[in-house]
Parts: structure tokens; sequence; C-alpha cells
């Protein structure tokens, strides 16, 4: 999957969202098509906007994000053992997203948007069904202006660069 397929999994034509090379600068809406398919960003809110990322501007709930790194121990579940418990879990996810150190981001992209009255219960749901399936999410990710990596980005970590992967 290339960025331009995993952008049209996820978001409408008339849809904007922020995007940026760190937190800070992920903040304020863009337009996605066609600029944030050439962009050398490497984070996205997964929830389109209007202005700026935060709860409020969501213009609709339409994707849900789910992440684990490490188990209930504290200690770190290595990538491959993490794709392997999401696909055995059976859920229904739109995109996988190595995030070039140790998660990995599985998106669900909701076939309806759902008002924020829904979103807690239904984030809490699927994760409660995700954790008997052994994942251990992070519940960190239980928002809704929520951002993730985007792929085919160089993760620059010091010497170290990962490539983010889409799968």
């Amino acid at each position: 999957m290339n960025r331009k397929q995993f952008l049209e999994v996820l978001f409408d034509i008339d849809d904007k969202t922020a995007y940026g090379k760190d937190d800070k600068e992920t903040y304020y809406a863009k337009d996605i098509w066609p600029h944030m398919i050439h962009t050398d960003a490497l984070k996205f809110s997964i929830n389109p906007i209007k202005e700026r990322r935060t709860g409020e501007n969501v213009t609709h709930i339409n994707s849900l994000l789910f992440e684990m790194d490490k188990d209930s121990n504290g200690n770190v579940i290595p990538r491959d053992t993490q794709i392997a418990l999401f696909n055995s879990s059976g859920l229904p996810y739109s995109t996988m997203t190595w995030s070039g150190t140790k998660s990995v981001h599985v998106i669900v992209r909701l076939d309806e948007p759902v008002s924020e009255y829904w979103f807690r219960p239904l984030w809490r749901a699927i994760e409660r069904v995700l954790t008997k399936h052994g994942c251990s999410i992070d519940p960190a990710t239980m928002k809704i202006p929520q951002i993730s990596r985007m792929p085919n980005s160089i993760r620059d970590n010091g010497n170290q660069q990962d490539l983010i992967e889409v799968h």
C-alpha cells in the first residue's frame, strides 16, 4: 500500500487534517489532496479537522486508533508479535503502520461517523475485545484528535533511521 492508497482509505476527498514533522507542526488543518501525499510529514491526525487539532474541531469521528508496545508486565512486545496479535484478534482494521521505534498503530475506519457520545464506549468495547485476544492496548490512544505516524516516512532516532511501514 502506498501513501496515496493509505490516505484514500482514511479520508474523503473534501476532508482536511493536521500533519507535520512533529506534534507542534501537526496542529493546524491543511488540505489532504494532493499535498499530504507528497509531504515529508511524519505525523497526522487520524480524524478530519477544521482550523486546529482539538477535540471540538474534529469535523467527524470516523477513525479509532489502537496501539500496543508493552505487555501488562511492562515488557516491550516485539513488532512481529504485535502484528500477529492484531491479525489473530479478527479486528477488521483499515491500516496498520509501524511507528518506527516500538509500536504498531492500527486504525479502524468506521463505515459511518459516530458522535462524540459514542466514541469512548466504542473505543473501550473494541479495546476489551483486543485485550481478550492478548493485545495490551495503550489507553493514551483514546483521543478523538489522535495523531499517528505517516506511512513511507523516515523517523530519525539519533543515528538510527527507521522506515515507517504500512501493512
